[in-house]
């Protein structure tokens, strides 16, 4: 039963030391203390596990346990005295292996006198080594090995959350604390099961032994009475004991031999005596050396240890690493050297890194400028194609850099082909020979420009176009000359319509004068007819009658073409207003009838009744059918047929006249560009170019459309539509 208790008493000490261990804060000095006290209560309570039946002592413990437990309280009291001074420096350290080694000295000298205690036998001291129960060795064994593991285990997780060297050497010795307790512990239990008493097994040179040899075999056999008393072969006396059985003394049992003492016996057991000595005094040696032997190896792996971590984790780019190591020695030198080195390799990462965001700010910067410039080029660039003039850049050779899309469009050369032929040899070879002449290069060498040439004509896709030469130098930051620009503005429309404004003066003027001479020749007329009326009342002669009729219808008809005449010439102000289509038209057509080239041409006319009116400017319209009519008229052979047609389409709100002619039809590859302003495909001098431009715009201003339909070699046909307007005419 005290064994039990005793081994349950070492399992509740392990326990409570681990959970010491791992609820208290490891930076506090208690926590150290309670640690290292824990490993203390340990190593005594390991004394205290194999007892099972005291043989001599206080109460129920040996004088050997008592020695342990004031050994454990004396070495307790020195390393909690060594606690209450902490140095903020490795020397604490210091301190608490001085502790330790104190109270190492204090047990090796009571362990010694332990050692050397005789036994006191009495008539009351039973056997001395009964069975011991096997649980006490399983708590036992549980308790060595779980509780100092786990304890171990503890205090290397506080480890790694410890900072200072300090706390780091403080460790190894709590941790040797508790193993040489468990190894003393284990020794104990050896010397136990072996057979031998702790005491007895080195008992100082007496007279008295206590004899290993009994048995319970031994004990059964005495018991049964076929062995009974023996007297010793040597002189001496047998110590005894009986074996009482239901108060009857059945055997007697020999305990030992009561020998006198000799010469030779003195010095055996002073021979043991001395041999203990040293082996105590080897195993002292052994226990004081071993952990000296793992502190001084501790000295030199922490600084190591941490100089080694402190590499790493500048390695992984922890530049702030430091060392804490302060001492006079090689590690001291090579840990400031260390730091010395890391303080440089921050200074440098530190300007590194500076340089690096200076240099990020500096590319921002200038991928920002690139931006701004790219985007400037590229406005530059969308300026340089979208103007409606042709631009070269050159250089003072004449080789092109730069071509417009305009140029493109004009000659026919993309950009990637101009670019690096000579501009007046190889491109605009006809303007070049118009325009770079002696004088103008004596001229623009000497002013740099700008230099303007007017209406510079140059054939352009096989037609003639005027053009303005303006010629620019390009000057670097020094001031030097390096290029040309070469600006080419296309002035054939505008030579064309100052062509058609003469003309359109010519034909006001002309307008003029026929106005006058129809005025001048519609009064004769009138005279003339009035006669007639008086003679045609008084004449009574049939063939005279006839005769007259006859001269009054002439000078009718005569009278309605001075008239038509005089109504076109008449400029009236723009209005529109509901219109006749059908009407609009025959009068047209009855109006240019008069002109010599629709005299060799036989004209159809299709009218039907009951078309709805447009709401239209009659004179615009007029004009649009006078055009299209005169175009016909220009493309047919004499003989040919000219139609026009007036109809509606239906479901639509449209009414629409045409023009067909039967002549040479227009090409496919200019019948898009017919339209265009001043594109004609009349001989030179026969056309200007902006009849059927201003017809479309005159007849898209009325919210109509015009379109044309041409096959080569068999006529053309335009169709003009154009939006009802108010009700239709009665039929």
């Amino acid at each position: 039963m005290l064994t039990l208790l005793l081994a349950a008493a070492v399992a509740v000490g392990g326990l409570l030391t681990a959970f010491a261990a791992t609820k208290t804060p490891w930076n506090a000095p208690d926590a150290k203390f309670a640690t290292l006290l824990g490993g203390l209560t340990l190593y005594a309570l390991s004394a205290l596990a194999p007892v099972v039946v005291p043989s001599q002592g206080f109460g129920v413990f040996t004088w050997a346990e008592i020695t342990h437990a004031v050994i454990a309280l004396t070495l307790a009291s020195l390393i909690d005295w060594s606690y209450q001074f902490p140095r903020p420096t490795h020397r604490g350290g210091y301190q608490a292996f001085v502790a330790y080694m104190m109270g190492a000295a204090v047990a090796l000298l009571a362990l010694s006198g332990a050692l050397h205690m005789p036994p006191n036998l009495s008539a009351d001291f039973g056997p001395p080594f009964p069975q011991t129960p096997r649980i006490s060795y399983v708590f036992f064994v549980l308790w060595a090995v779980g509780a100092p593991t786990f304890a171990t285990r503890i205090l290397k997780r506080k480890r790694a959350a410890m900072k200072t060297p300090e706390e780091h050497r403080e460790i190894p010795l709590a941790v040797a604390g508790i193993w040489i307790s468990v190894g003393l512990g284990f020794a104990r239990m050896g010397l136990h099961v072996a057979g031998q008493d702790w005491s007895g097994a080195v008992a100082p040179a007496l007279t008295i032994f206590v004899t290993a040899a009994f048995t319970i075999f031994a004990a059964t056999r005495l018991g049964s009475g076929r062995v009974g008393r023996e007297r010793a072969p040597t002189r001496g006396m047998d110590v005894t004991r009986k074996i009482m059985i239901q108060g009857v003394a059945v055997a007697t049992v020999v305990m030992g031999l009561l020998l006198p003492v000799t010469g030779n016996l003195v010095g055996i057991r002073g021979w043991e005596a001395w041999t203990k000595y040293v082996i105590t005094g080897l195993l002292g040696v052994l226990v004081i050396s071993l952990p000296t032997l793992l502190y001084m190896i501790r000295i030199v792996s922490a600084p190591l240890a941490e100089l080694t971590d402190a590499a790493r984790g500048i390695a992984r780019g922890n530049v702030s690493r430091r060392v804490g190591l302060r001492s006079d020695d090689e590690l001291g030198v090579l840990s400031a050297a260390f730091n010395a080195m890391a303080e440089a390799l921050e200074r440098d990462f530190t300007e590194l890194r500076d340089l690096n965001l200076a240099l990020e700010r500096e590319r921002a910067e200038l991928r920002r400028a690139i931006d701004a410039l790219d985007a400037e080029r590229s406005l530059t660039r969308n300026v340089f194609d979208s103007v409606n003039l042709g631009v070269v850049v050159t250089d003072m050779r004449g080789r092109v850099l730069e071509w417009n899309r305009t140029m493109a469009q004009w000659w026919g050369r993309t950009r990637e082909e101009a670019i690096g032929q000579l501009v007046y040899t190889d491109l605009l070879r006809e303007v070049g020979a118009r325009l770079v002449t002696p004088e103008f290069v004596d001229e623009l060498i000497r002013t740099g420009g700008p230099l303007r040439r007017r209406d510079v004509i140059a054939q352009r896709r096989g037609q003639e176009h005027h053009y303005d030469v303006t010629l620019l130098a390009l000057h670097d930051a020094a001031g030097e000359r390096y290029g040309m620009v070469t600006i080419l503005d296309d002035i054939t429309g505008q030579k064309a319509l100052e062509g058609e404004l003469i003309e359109s003066g010519k034909l006001a003027s002309i307008g003029t004068l026929a106005s006058g001479i129809a005025h001048e020749v519609n009064n004769p007329l009138a005279s003339i007819y009035s006669l007639l009326q008086m003679m045609e009342g008084n004449g009574e002669d049939p063939e005279v009658r006839e005769a007259i009729a006859l001269m009054k219808k002439q000078i009718e008809r005569a009278t309605a073409t001075l008239r038509s005449v005089v109504d076109f010439a008449r400029r009236n102000p723009t209005e529109r207003r509901a219109t006749d289509l059908a009407e609009l038209m025959r009068e047209t057509v009855r109006f240019v009838r008069f002109d010599r080239r629709l005299r060799r041409a036989h004209i159809t006319e299709e009218y039907p009744s009951g078309l709805p009116t447009v709401l239209a400017d009659p004179d615009q319209i007029q004009q649009v059918a006078m055009n299209l009519l005169f175009n016909a008229a220009d493309a047919i052979e004499p003989g040919g047929e000219i139609r026009v047609r007036v109809g509606r389409d239906d479901g639509k709100p449209i009414v629409y006249f045409e023009v067909a002619d039967t002549g040479s039809g227009i090409a496919p590859e200019v019948l898009d560009r017919i339209f265009d302003p001043f594109f004609t495909t009349k001989p030179k001098g026969k056309g200007t170019g902006l009849g059927l431009s201003v017809c479309r715009g005159i007849v898209e201003g009325h919210g109509g459309s015009i379109a044309v339909e041409s096959t080569e070699a068999a006529g053309t046909r335009f169709r003009v539509d154009l939006p009802e307007g108010r009700a239709p005419f009665p039929a």
